[in-house]
């Protein structure tokens, strides 16, 4: 909770000065880890749509 008061209103040449290492450390593992599971679930989502097409297309083919 800390890190996020000091998080809130501070500007890009502030971010060295403002924040410990330890703290720029758990930021940056938060980031990492963020990004890393909005690219699993982009990917699970892409794979939804992909298999959903695919069913689509087979069931258009039955109808015909």
């Amino acid at each position: 909770m800390e890190i996020k008061k000091k998080l809130v209103g501070i500007r890009a040449n502030e971010f060295t000065t403002k924040l410990t290492y330890k703290q720029k450390v758990t930021l940056f593992t938060v980031l990492i880890d963020c990004i890393h599971e909005t690219n699993d679930f982009r990917m699970f989502l892409n794979k939804r749509v992909e298999d959903k097409s695919t069913f689509n297309k087979e069931k258009m083919d039955v109808y015909q």
